[in-house]
Protein backbone atom coordinates (compact mmCIF):
# COMPACT_ATOMS: atom_id res chain seq x y z
CA UNK A 1 0.00 0.00 0.00
CA UNK A 2 1.53 3.51 -1.19
CA UNK A 3 1.94 5.93 1.49
CA UNK A 4 -0.24 9.51 1.10
CA UNK A 5 1.79 12.54 1.41
CA UNK A 6 -1.09 15.30 2.53
CA UNK A 7 0.98 17.96 1.01
CA UNK A 8 0.58 16.11 -2.31
CA UNK A 9 -1.71 13.92 -2.32
CA UNK A 10 -4.62 16.46 -1.65
CA UNK A 11 -8.54 16.21 -3.15
CA UNK A 12 -9.28 18.84 -4.94
CA UNK A 13 -10.38 21.39 -1.91
CA UNK A 14 -7.46 21.09 -0.06
CA UNK A 15 -5.64 20.89 -3.11
CA UNK A 16 -7.50 24.58 -4.28
CA UNK A 17 -6.82 25.76 -0.55
CA UNK A 18 -2.62 24.92 -1.14
CA UNK A 19 -2.87 26.95 -4.10
CA UNK A 20 -4.55 29.66 -2.50
CA UNK A 21 -2.18 29.63 0.18
CA UNK A 22 1.11 29.80 -2.06
CA UNK A 23 -0.23 32.84 -3.94
CA UNK A 24 -0.75 34.60 -1.29
CA UNK A 25 3.03 33.76 -0.28
CA UNK A 26 4.03 34.53 -3.89
CA UNK A 27 2.00 37.75 -3.95
CA UNK A 28 3.83 38.95 -0.72
CA UNK A 29 7.08 38.19 -1.72
CA UNK A 30 6.22 40.42 -4.94
CA UNK A 31 4.77 43.21 -2.80
CA UNK A 32 8.32 43.21 -0.57
CA UNK A 33 9.96 42.98 -4.31
CA UNK A 34 7.90 46.44 -5.13
CA UNK A 35 8.43 48.08 -2.18
CA UNK A 36 12.51 47.36 -2.67
CA UNK A 37 12.38 48.14 -5.97
CA UNK A 38 10.61 51.67 -4.99
CA UNK A 39 13.45 52.00 -2.19
CA UNK A 40 15.76 51.81 -4.96
CA UNK A 41 14.47 54.26 -7.06
CA UNK A 42 13.93 57.08 -4.56
CA UNK A 43 15.21 56.67 -1.08
CA UNK A 44 18.27 53.99 -0.90
CA UNK A 45 21.87 56.07 -0.23
CA UNK A 46 24.43 55.43 -2.50
CA UNK A 47 26.59 52.46 -2.36
CA UNK A 48 23.85 50.29 -1.21
CA UNK A 49 23.39 48.67 -4.65
CA UNK A 50 25.26 45.65 -4.40
CA UNK A 51 23.13 44.72 -0.97
CA UNK A 52 20.01 45.11 -2.97
CA UNK A 53 20.53 43.35 -5.89
CA UNK A 54 21.37 40.42 -3.23
CA UNK A 55 17.91 40.88 -1.25
CA UNK A 56 15.85 41.33 -4.88
CA UNK A 57 17.53 38.33 -5.95
CA UNK A 58 17.09 36.14 -3.20
CA UNK A 59 13.51 37.38 -3.43
CA UNK A 60 12.93 36.24 -7.02
CA UNK A 61 14.58 32.78 -6.61
CA UNK A 62 12.14 31.78 -3.72
CA UNK A 63 9.28 33.22 -6.04
CA UNK A 64 10.62 31.26 -8.67
CA UNK A 65 10.98 27.97 -6.42
CA UNK A 66 7.72 27.92 -4.88
CA UNK A 67 6.01 28.33 -8.08
CA UNK A 68 7.87 25.62 -9.63
CA UNK A 69 7.66 23.10 -6.64
CA UNK A 70 6.50 19.50 -7.52
CA UNK A 71 3.84 20.32 -4.79
CA UNK A 72 2.25 22.99 -7.05
CA UNK A 73 2.01 20.57 -10.28
CA UNK A 74 0.20 18.07 -8.11
CA UNK A 75 -2.10 20.37 -6.51
CA UNK A 76 -2.43 21.29 -10.62
CA UNK A 77 -3.52 17.73 -11.33
CA UNK A 78 -5.61 17.19 -8.39
CA UNK A 79 -8.04 20.34 -9.58
CA UNK A 80 -7.49 19.53 -13.31
CA UNK A 81 -11.23 17.51 -13.75
CA UNK A 82 -12.23 19.16 -10.43
CA UNK A 83 -16.11 20.90 -10.30
CA UNK A 84 -14.61 23.62 -8.00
Amino acid sequence: MATQDPETDASAPDAYEQLLERNRRLTNLGYARMYLNWDQQVMMPEGGAPGRAQQLSALSATSHELLVDDDVAAWLDALEDADL
